[in-house]
């Protein structure tokens, strides 16, 4: 239901939720399953259709972690002090696995770290390197889905955005750039899941007969546009953070 109330219910749609964990889905004609691909493959309520859902054990819950280590500071503290960090976190990486992952790859055993510190990382470094790891790993669940989104659209077209973290103005900003695709954060983030199983019940009792009823039937709440600087910068720091990463590496994955 959270797909079909975040307007992702139609093929070519997609959305992220960025809660303690996470996911990008997206809607694909075709019922197919690929578990070869590392993503996971739901049935859609329309029996032609199928949901492709790549799932992060560790997402926002990567902020949760670095707040408590950091002396529970609020939330609008941690964006601020990110904020006084230049993009790409002076060069400080993090792998966001504090409890193993799924995807793209399936292993228990990954574990979260920092890579490139220096004496000049201090909280704001931290603090961002969390923030862009983790939109790095969407970015590999991306990857993953890419193949099979094809030229269409739905590789490069707007994504829906929910979750608490996507309260996050300078999140929202990372992750755009790091996929290259639009954000647009979803209203009412909490009723995402009721308002699609209006629509689910709507569509059974005859009252709808599509998967957006209207274009105000999922408000947005703000727009977030992939900043060309951002993005360029980030292409470059994605790579050095797959080149960082054990887990990405073609071996790792052929053995996951």
């Amino acid at each position: 239901t959270t797909t079909l109330g975040a307007g992702a219910g139609d093929p070519g749609r997609g959305y992220l939720y960025l809660g303690t964990s996470g996911w990008l889905a997206q809607t694909l004609p075709g019922s197919q399953p690929q578990p070869e691909t590392g993503l996971f493959t739901l049935r859609h309520p329309q029996p032609s259709w199928q949901l492709i859902i790549g799932p992060l054990l560790t997402a926002a819950g990567n902020l949760e972690w670095i707040r408590q280590q950091l002396g529970g500071p609020s939330y609008e503290a941690l964006e601020a002090w990110a904020r006084q960090a230049p993009p790409g976190a002076g060069g400080v990486l993090y792998l966001p696995y504090l409890a193993g992952e799924r995807s793209p790859f399936r292993n228990p055993n990954a574990r979260a770290s920092f890579m490139g510190i220096g004496p000049s990382a201090g909280r704001p470094e931290l603090v961002r390197s969390v923030l862009e790891g983790v939109a790095f790993a969407l970015r590999s669940v991306h990857e993953a889905m890419a193949p099979m989104l094809g030229a269409e659209a739905g590789a490069t077209g707007p994504l829906g955005a929910t979750g608490g973290g996507c309260r996050s103005d300078l999140w929202c900003e990372i992750i755009a750039a790091v996929l290259g695709r639009p954000l647009r954060r979803l209203a009412d983030p909490s009723n995402v899941g009721v308002r699609g199983a209006v629509l689910l019940a709507g569509r059974a009792l005859g009252w709808y007969d599509t998967w957006e009823p209207s274009p105000g039937f999922f408000p947005v709440e703000r727009n977030f546009e992939p900043e060309p600087a951002l993005v360029q910068l980030y292409e470059i720091a994605y790579g050095e953070w797959v080149r960082c990463n054990p887990y990405l590496m073609p071996e790792a994955r052929q053995r996951g």
